[in-house]
């Protein structure tokens, strides 16, 4: 909640709690897609015209999952997650080709 009045200490944080999630498995895989994520995609995509409300809902997604971590229940925390990723790269796809957010609506 802290960062949701700044769209760079938002992303910054965003990315983080994706960091420390790709961590929890002990994978290296995990964290190795993650930070070639961030370097490919995250650090020089377009901050869209609907970045509030999309940080809004994301930063509510996330403390979704860390709940339903918290309280064990890892197909909860991993339908959460899918829809959270899927939601995001729908937003991201249309950025990437030229489309807007409310155009697809």
């Amino acid at each position: 909640d802290a960062n949701l009045n700044s769209r760079i200490a938002f992303r910054n944080a965003d990315v983080k709690f994706h960091r420390v999630l790709a961590e929890i498995p002990g994978n290296p895989i995990f964290v190795a897609l993650h930070e070639a994520f961030v370097e490919r995609l995250m650090k020089g995509r377009k901050i869209p015209s609907n970045f509030e409300d999309s940080m809004r809902t994301s930063n509510e997604e996330h403390k979704q999952i860390v709940g339903a971590l918290l309280d064990k229940d890892a197909d909860q925390a991993e339908t959460i997650m899918t829809e959270h990723l899927a939601r995001n790269f729908a937003s991201h796809f249309r950025d990437a080709i030229g489309g807007s957010a409310e155009a697809q609506q």
